[in-house]
């Protein structure tokens, strides 16, 4: 009779352990799916991130070229006018600054 009852006692305990095991097993499967869903998410939005950044630089770089260009365009100006000076003795502000003006509005209307 005693082992009948340390039978069914370490039956009823291997019951509750093997309750438990299920119950974690349950829980280490959805947290493992979680981290898997989160490390998808994070590498989502390091991909994300390499493109714009590749975006950026590609925009950096073009902008780099247009203030080149403008500085350029800028110091030959300035040497037309120097030479234009040179040439012209007659008041030309007048004249430079209908020119000056016109081509603003161009720019701005984007001829």
């Amino acid at each position: 009779m005693n082992n009948v009852a340390e039978i069914k006692k370490r039956m009823t305990h291997q019951s509750q352990h093997s309750g438990e095991l299920s119950v974690l097993t349950k829980w280490l499967r959805r947290q493992t799916n979680l981290i898997k869903d989160q490390t998808t998410t994070s590498q989502k939005q390091v991909e994300m991130s390499n493109s714009q950044l590749q975006w950026l630089e590609l925009i950096h770089d073009r902008l780099d070229t247009v203030a080149m260009e403008s500085r350029v365009t800028n110091m030959l100006l300035a040497e037309l006018v120097a030479l234009h000076q040179l040439v012209v003795s007659d008041d030309t502000n007048e004249a430079r600054d209908a020119i000056r003006n016109d081509v603003y509005q161009r720019v701005r209307n984007a001829e």
